[in-house]
């Protein structure tokens, strides 16, 4: 066993004088810090027993020859700089047994994230103070920014996006170990600060940090942000027409908030506008019908407080809304797709004038429920997925984003 920052030596000594360890190594920064190690040793007879390590944290141990760590006495946050420069310790079969005087929370959080298990944890009371020990075992794999990047693409597979966009890992490095995940819709100056904040290494975002880019200076807005996330360690996945095709995905999510998935009855695509490689069709959004019809004036009323949007744009063609089709964000080029398939109502966003034109002309009920809105549906449902499917890491939505739209 090796017990790191040693300090007095106590616990070595113990150790040894018990017989508990057959190799027992006692590590500190300087020769002079294990001084006190040393006349420790020497105090109780076992001088001969104790091997005394210089070393920073664990750099220059041969992990080989070690099974158990000891950290104990030091913040979480040291703790943590200790072991990401030790990835060995994460291998199978190796005891971890750490004891932080701060940060306990964030370090538990560092360990559930790159490699480790919680075996056990105890609480200690000693002369008016409590202390936090926990004994944790590595399974030898972190979760890294490329492992999120190959689960969000087996959800959302790049194959469905469209020819323009610009999608996957936009921003930062593919191995990078991961704690804490930020979702967004968008990837602001505000939720880059929260990120940097909050510690998340990592933002998934729906829209493209870019989509052409030439130059990353800290002379232009995008660039700046670039330069943000970079100096911060904080890698950037943008998923963006591929999730708003993908099963689950932003228009699923519509069609839910709209009305038209429910008791098992799932909207059906909009319009067959692309395969993959599989044969497996999609489609950019989503068309279903009400449980019952109802007033404009009711669904208005029920959409605004599902989507939590500030205020509805809309064209009322004196109809009731039974058969409706929805397109998370601008879905304007699908209109006709949309008057096509017989459908009373259009809940999309960013609506031109020439098609509230023609939905008078039409007779067809058309709601802009704001682009932020209907594609915000998907960013909880995210977080949760990608929760579930790493339960090591602490994963959150943006708390510093929101609708931008104001009305006077």
């Amino acid at each position: 066993m090796i017990d790191v920052g040693t300090d007095h030596g106590l616990l070595p000594v113990y150790l040894a004088a018990n017989g508990l360890a057959r190799r027992i190594m006692a590590s500190d920064k300087s020769p002079g810090s294990l001084a006190a190690a040393r006349r420790s040793a020497e105090k109780y007879g076992v001088g001969d027993k104790l091997e005394f390590i210089v070393a920073p944290g664990l750099s220059g141990v041969d992990g080989s020859i070690v099974d158990t760590v000891v950290i104990a006495g030091m913040g979480g946050e040291t703790i943590i700089g200790i072991l990401a420069d030790a990835p060995w310790v994460r291998a199978g079969g190796i005891k971890l047994i750490v004891q932080p005087q701060t940060k306990i929370a964030e370090l538990s959080a560092w360990l559930l994230g790159n490699g480790y298990v919680i075996r056990d944890t105890r609480t200690v009371h000693d002369r008016g103070r409590d202390y936090t020990v926990m004994m944790c075992e590595g399974y030898g794999k972190m979760t890294t920014v490329n492992d999120v990047l190959e689960f969000l693409d087996g959800f959302a597979p790049v194959g469905m996006k469209m020819e323009f966009d610009n999608v996957g890992l936009l921003v930062g490095r593919a191995g990078a170990s991961l704690s804490k995940i930020l979702v967004s819709l968008d990837i602001t100056n505000d939720v880059i600060s929260e990120a940097l904040d909050t510690g998340a290494e990592l933002i998934v975002s729906h829209h493209p940090l870019f989509f052409t880019l030439k130059t990353v200076t800290d002379m232009d807005t995008t660039g700046s942000k670039i330069v943000r996330l970079l100096s911060g360690g904080v890698s950037a996945i943008c998923m963006h027409t591929n999730l708003d095709a993908a099963v689950g995905g932003v228009n699923d999510r519509l069609a839910v908030a709209a009305g038209i998935s429910y008791d098992g009855i799932q909207a059906g695509p909009l319009a067959d506008e692309g395969r993959l490689d599989s044969g497996e069709a999609f489609s950019y959004g989503r068309v279903g019908a009400l449980r019952a019809p109802l007033p404009l004036k009711d669904y208005l009323a029920t959409l605004k407080d599902v989507l939590n949007v500030r205020a509805l744009r809309f064209y009322d063609a004196g109809r009731d809304v039974s058969k409706v089709a929805v397109v998370g964000g601008s879905g304007g080029s699908l209109f006709d797709r949309v008057i096509a398939l017989g459908c009373d109502t259009f809940v999309t966003a960013d609506v031109k004038y020439d098609h509230f034109l023609q939905a008078a002309e039409l007779g067809v009920n058309l709601i802009d429920a704001d682009h932020f809105c209907t594609e915000n549906v998907v960013t909880a449902p995210l977080a949760k997925l990608l929760q579930e499917a790493f339960p090591g890491l602490d994963v959150r939505v943006s708390e510093k984003h929101g609708q931008t739209v104001e009305f006077y």
